[in-house]
């Protein structure tokens, strides 16, 4: 494995290294929290240069830890078990003495599992099960705010994208003409989903607040207004009886397929003819790493606590699925990140935000939303991060 040159980290000492950065990052410290900076043992990683870089190296159960628990047997296709690390700087609040996860893919066997007790914390749930019986929803939890958004994405920058799609007010009919209420119906998640308006979700920091709320305030920058979508497509030449028609990507499964139907179903209203295809997940990211989309469903979570989680994505011609390619926003995004001043920082981003979304339409935001997990009513001192991870070191269960 070859080493990194001019790396700009050093270790001062036992317990402090120094980090020298080619550019500012405001959000630096959020950064440090991705799982891409855990530590790896060097002696280990040593030892197994060669079959580190292979997704299957962590299935050993004598892989380093230094967590709260440490991992005593993997089977991928049964069960992972865990027990208590004594050696955990804060091993004396651990109170749980083992963990045992069930490797379970099927959703309904997994909600059986819970329901007949098998099973403490379920983290892949049937939504509708749970909808239907009080029990279960009593016992439901889960992270908020989870900051993960849900939006469609329109290819507008790649030479071999239709002419149509490179033409703003046409991207702006297509964002108005998607009504959220009866997307947010179809998805069946209850309270919680709720409608988007801008690419960042709810849950991220912004200027003096939550960053989202701080925007929809002043403007929300997508919207629904059939009137105004029918207003613009007519003016662009199209008609009941001569219908824009698009093709929308997603990967195979039920909840996409549900959204999918109902922004069929409301563009329809607005002379836009959406033909759905399904392709098998592996394939769907793979296409749309590619460009090879005309529209397509995008949902992100944040790696780490700042607008340009979202924001970065659409930077760069060679980072994967942009598709929007604008000189003028990847200027907007450089300069508000070259400024020191936090709020004036943040109101530089969502004068970004607001180009990306509100002016040029390269991304219609449809939902945030979070997944409900299951949680006995025994259990608890479960604890979350926005990003999504949920936390079991403190966790209790009663006997």
């Amino acid at each position: 494995m070859d080493e990194l040159k001019d790396f700009g980290a050093t270790a001062l000492d036992d317990t402090t290294i120094q980090i020298k950065l080619k550019s500012k990052c405001a959000y630096f410290t959020s950064l440090l929290t991705n799982t891409v900076f855990y530590p790896v043992r060097e002696d280990y990683l040593k030892e197994n240069a060669e079959d580190i870089t292979k997704s299957s190296w962590g299935n050993n159960s004598d892989v380093p830890y230094n967590g709260a628990f440490k991992v005593t047997s993997v089977n991928t296709k049964d069960e992972v078990l865990l027990e208590k690390n004594d050696e955990y700087y804060d091993a004396k609040n651990v109170t749980l003495n083992s963990i045992s996860f069930k490797v379970m893919s099927d959703m309904d066997a997994q909600t059986s599992a819970f329901e007949k007790g098998d099973l403490d914390f379920a983290t892949s749930c049937n939504i509708d099960t749970i909808n239907s019986k009080d029990e279960l929803k009593k016992q439901s939890w889960k992270i908020d705010p989870f900051v993960c958004n849900y939006y469609v994405l329109i290819n507008a920058g790649d030479e071999n994208t239709r002419e149509e799609l490179k033409d703003a007010d046409i991207r702006n009919a297509i964002g108005l003409s998607i009504n959220r209420a009866n997307v947010l119906k179809a998805l069946g998640y209850g309270d919680n989903a709720y409608e988007l308006n801008g690419l960042i979700p709810k849950g991220i920091p912004g200027a003096t607040g939550d960053f989202r709320e701080e925007q929809d305030a002043v403007e929300k920058l997508a919207t629904y207004n059939l009137d105004e979508a029918k207003a613009i497509m007519t003016s662009k030449g199209y008609s009941e009886s001569n219908m824009l028609k698009l093709t929308y990507t997603y990967n195979d499964n039920t909840m996409h397929k549900n959204v999918a139907q109902a922004m069929q179903a409301s563009m329809k209203e607005a002379y836009i003819d959406l033909t759905l295809s399904a392709t098998e997940g592996e394939a769907f990211f793979d296409a749309r790493d590619k460009g090879d989309f005309e529209i397509c469903r995008h949902a992100m979570t944040a790696d780490f606590i700042d607008p340009m989680a979202y924001l970065s994505m659409y930077i760069g011609s060679t980072t994967p699925g942009n598709t929007v390619d604008d000189a003028k926003y990847e200027e907007l995004v450089a300069a508000a990140n070259a400024i020191d001043d936090k709020t004036e920082r943040m109101n530089a981003l969502h004068a970004a935000e607001n180009y990306l979304v509100g002016e040029q339409h390269y991304v219609i935001p449809l939902f945030g939303y979070a997944e409900p997990y299951l949680m006995s009513s025994k259990v608890t001192g479960v604890t979350h991060s926005p990003e999504g991870h949920y936390q079991l070191a403190y966790a209790k269960v009663e006997k």
